[in-house]
């Protein structure tokens, strides 16, 4: 097998349905107010700007929505941060003003165009199945640069590109075509949605004089997507193509990071580009840091007497950032699902995973705080239990102005949803601690009452540690499985990603695994989607070729997607080996004389 995948299949568990993630209902208007249903665009109009601002027209109303273009803000799109804080660089900018530049791409057709904005924006792998609808696509994938992975369903093309994502905080790709390969990717797209995964899904599309007749293979690709995506749209002309596409991938790496769905019909895809192309859109200006607020934030940590850092993925790409933190201040971090490696569990502060599933150290840390930073993180029903019963200690530091909730959140719609904040940090949580660190006053790490706290975590992690009790009949349980396979790996965990199924075996990994990297876990938390280990250990493997990637899977959750194992033994999938987990051959003795 040329993939470096190992698989550890265990009993079957029940399903697992962690949290859920809120969706944003969308529209589109046409010039004169009126929701279009159908395509996911209004009537044509002349050409403008796509803008994530909104829309700049030439000598028209500032609402047309014409078949250039597209009004984002009718999507959704989330607030704008700066692109240097994007996990990858940000697509190169055209000269709007050079006629040379401006007609260097006449003459290509809709699907090489597709191909070469891909390229401009970093994409070096595609997940996708072939259909008659993306043929003029996938042509483009003969002797390219760029990667093209097919999985054995469409589902699996979803989930991969997810483990992708997830690993390596790149935005996956996804290349299906009409009708049944599009809805095949609604629950991969659903499940980013709720995971916060960066996703840029492209699906062929009947010719546009066939949609809304029921031809074969089509499906209204663009309602069926918006509940599940930041934005869906129906490409309708040559010309907006590539900024269609460079678009896509902003939206789904800023802000808080998801799906996106592009729809491209097949006789654009074949169409010729004649003359200019639509410039880009530009971008946002950067989100400026609430440096009022982080003051807040500093005097708490100065008064607090029993903080906590209670973290979420949404810090994935904060690790030096949170551990200073954590060390200058002396809080113990305790993480959510996805967030587990953040910080390092092996570092005395750490509390590990908490909630339903999580560490009961944890849990009674959380109930004992004063003062909750939640960095990244939204306060899931998985990690609150009941409202009520919940923090009962930070809520009455809150009122008497000595502690309550801190919660740093790139997107100003998830801050107050569950929880109402004695200070919110609205913005990119990287920049925000940046900014913080020289703030806060170093001598609170060593208070009596800081060091206190610090004590009674560690003695909660002795009291109440994860255990099991063995079988006494010569049976194994699942735990000992977990615990027996991460001590024989534990020397290579630097350099291992572990991908899991839906279940009991999911949880069981979180609990006897130590995690010490970020983007080492790969999960389905918020929808529990069976099925989705062994593809998204591909993914992962294929964007980390030089790691380890296992995958512990529950045998109800492997047997949904286990056709992928003709994925994983593909050998032109061929990932670069790593020469620190290649074994070392046992020398062969001499032979006797």
């Amino acid at each position: 097998m040329s993939v470096c995948l190992s698989t550890v299949t265990l009993t079957r568990s029940r399903r697992l349905r962690l949290g859920h993630a809120g969706r944003a209902s969308t529209e589109v208007r046409g010039s004169r107010g009126e929701t279009s249903r159908r395509r996911g665009h209004a009537s044509r109009h002349p050409p403008g700007r796509l803008s994530a601002c909104g829309l700049e027209t030439v000598g028209r109303d500032r609402t047309t929505l014409s078949v250039h273009h597209v009004r984002l803000s009718s999507f959704g799109v989330p607030s704008p941060v700066s692109s240097e804080l994007n996990p990858r660089p940000p697509c190169r900018p055209i000269d709007d003003f050079d006629d040379d530049e401006d007609l260097q791409f006449s003459g290509l057709t809709g699907g090489r165009l597709v191909h070469d904005s891909l390229l401009e924006c970093g994409v070096d792998t595609v997940f996708g199945y072939s259909g008659g609808a993306n043929l003029p696509i996938l042509d483009q994938f003969h002797d390219s640069k760029i990667r093209f992975v097919m999985n054995r369903s469409e589902q699996c093309c979803g989930h991969a590109a997810e483990g992708y994502a997830r690993s390596s905080g790149r935005t996956g790709v996804i290349l299906t075509t009409s009708g049944p390969g599009l809805t095949n990717i609604i629950t991969p797209l659903q499940d980013a949605r709720g995971d916060s995964t960066p996703i840029v899904a492209l699906s062929g599309q009947v010719p546009t004089a066939a949609v809304g007749t029921d031809a074969f293979q089509e499906c209204m690709a663009v309602d069926l997507t918006r509940p599940c995506t930041k934005w869906s749209y129906q490409v309708q002309s040559v010309e907006e193509v590539r900024s269609v596409m460079h678009e896509a991938f902003r939206v789904a790496s800023s802000g808080k990071r998801g799906p996106v769905h592009i729809d491209l019909p097949k006789d654009i895809m074949t169409a010729v580009l004649q003359g200019a192309a639509v410039p880009l859109p530009m971008q946002p200006p950067p989100q400026a840091v609430d440096r009022k607020a982080l003051d807040h934030v500093a005097n708490l940590l100065r008064v607090a007497k029993k903080p906590i850092l209670y973290v979420g993925q949404g810090a994935n790409d904060s690790v030096a950032e949170l551990t200073a933190l954590a060390e200058l201040c002396n809080i113990p971090v305790t993480t959510t699902l996805h967030a587990m490696g953040i910080f390092s569990e092996h570092h005395p502060l750490s509390m590990h995973m908490l909630g339903m599933h999580g560490a009961a150290y944890a849990n009674y840390a959380i109930q004992a705080s004063d003062l909750i930073i939640a960095v990244g993180s939204r306060f899931d029903d998985r990690t609150t239990g009941l409202l009520g019963k919940y923090a009962p200690v930070a809520k009455a530091a809150a009122a008497e102005g000595k502690g309550g909730f801190v919660h740093f959140d790139i997107e100003a719609s998830q801050i107050g949803r569950v929880l109402e904040a004695t200070v919110a940090v609205a913005g990119d949580c990287k920049g925000a601690l940046q900014t913080l660190l020289p703030m806060v006053d170093p001598g609170t790490a060593s208070t009596p009452a800081r060091q206190e706290w610090a004590r009674h975590c560690g003695e909660l992690k002795e009291k109440f540690p994860f255990t099991y009790t063995p079988c006494t009949d010569n049976k194994i349980k699942t735990q000992q499985v977990i615990e027996a396979l991460y001590k024989g790996l534990r020397p290579q965990e630097e350099k291992m990603v572990v991908s899991t199924g839906v279940g009991n075996h999911q949880m069981m990994s979180c609990q006897f695994i130590r995690w010490t990297q970020p983007r080492s876990i790969i999960t389905s938390g918020s929808l529990g989607t069976m099925g989705f280990g062994l593809p998204a250990a591909i993914g992962a493997q294929v964007a980390n070729p030089d790691k380890m990637v296992v995958l512990i899977d529950g045998d109800s959750s492997f047997n949904m997607t286990l056709n992928d194992l003709g994925t994983a033994a593909d050998p032109n999938l061929n990932p670069r080996p790593n020469p620190d987990l290649t074994p070392t051959p046992t020398p062969t003795p001499n032979p006797q004389p």
